[in-house]
Parts: structure tokens; sequence; C-alpha cells
């Protein structure tokens, strides 16, 4: 949001006072992420609602390229073993989702499409923040939930090395 106010402006020309408006355009300033509203969501738990106050003043910065005026809901996840989430948020308008790794808006660790409202990311235990974002301004309800399951282990097939030069042949 550009605020313009025109400040007077008095100049003092060779014996004569003159006086005039000139435009000044205030760009929002930068704001850390704030954490201190944040909501817990419980894997496998009960699904968290509320109302999101999307828009505000202050420019935020996500995972140093998603820039947002301010409009942000924050949650938290803890996971006491290495899980793989799935973040589901029902909610009128389309949500950009990122998980950060702290309350640190540049400590990504996944972003959602922002036309999905889902984040799946397999994760190692710890805390992570989960970030709603929109570029809109409005007052909007919500429904959060969380499904974790045990990372699938990635596969690995194990062979001798002439049975793998074998197969090249």
């Amino acid at each position: 949001m550009l605020v313009t106010i025109h400040k007077p402006l008095r100049l003092l020309i060779v014996g004569a006072l003159v006086a005039f408006a000139l435009p000044v355009l205030l760009v929002p300033t930068a704001a850390a992420l704030d954490c201190s509203g944040l909501e817990e969501l419980e894997c496998n738990g009960p699904a968290v609602s509320g109302t999101i106050n999307l828009g505000g003043t202050a420019i935020t910065t996500l995972c140093g390229a998603y820039t947002y005026n301010d409009t942000e809901q924050v949650f938290s996840i803890t996971l006491a073993t290495d899980q793989e989430v799935a973040v589901t948020v029902d909610c009128s308008v389309n949500l950009e989702l990122f998980l950060l790794g702290s309350c640190d808006e540049n400590d990504c660790v996944a972003v959602a499409a922002p036309s999905d409202n889902t984040l799946i990311a397999c994760l190692e235990a710890g805390t992570y923040y989960l970030v709603a974002a929109t570029l809109l301004e409005l007052i909007t309800s919500y429904e959060v939930s969380i499904d974790c399951i045990d990372c699938d282990p990635v596969a690995a097939d194990v062979m001798q090395w002439g049975t793998v030069k074998a197969q090249y042949r």
C-alpha cells in the first residue's frame, strides 16, 4: 500500500514568499515475521479454525522472493520424530503456504503452490513454522489440519558392479 502525502513547501524567491505543496511518496517499511500470535498445530489432531485478518501496511518478504503487505498467519508444528506432514488449509481464497525452520522469513524448508492450499514435506524431528499468506487484503475464515505419517525410506538397489555393467552392454 503506497501513501501519498502533500507537504507544504515555502520558498523565498528574491523578496517574494512562494508556497506550494509537493507530493511525498511513503513506501511501507520492511517488517520481520511476527510469530507472537501463532497457533500450534498437532499431528493428526483436530483441525484448527479461526479468522485470518489478512492485510497491513508493513512489507514482509518470505523465502527471499515472495513479498506480502503484512498478510500472513503463522502456525507452529512440533515433531517428536521424523514425519511426512501434509498440511491442508481450507479457506475461501488461495493462500501461499511457506514452511520455515524457524521464525525467520528466510529460513525456508518448503513452499506450496498458491492454487493448492496444501503443503507436503518429509521433515526431521523439531519445530517448524507454517506461514499462510496472500496478496489480498481481507478478513476470511480458515480451517487448518495436519496429517503426519512416518517418512518412507529411500529405496536403494544393491548390485555387484559386474551386474550393473552388464545392464548397459
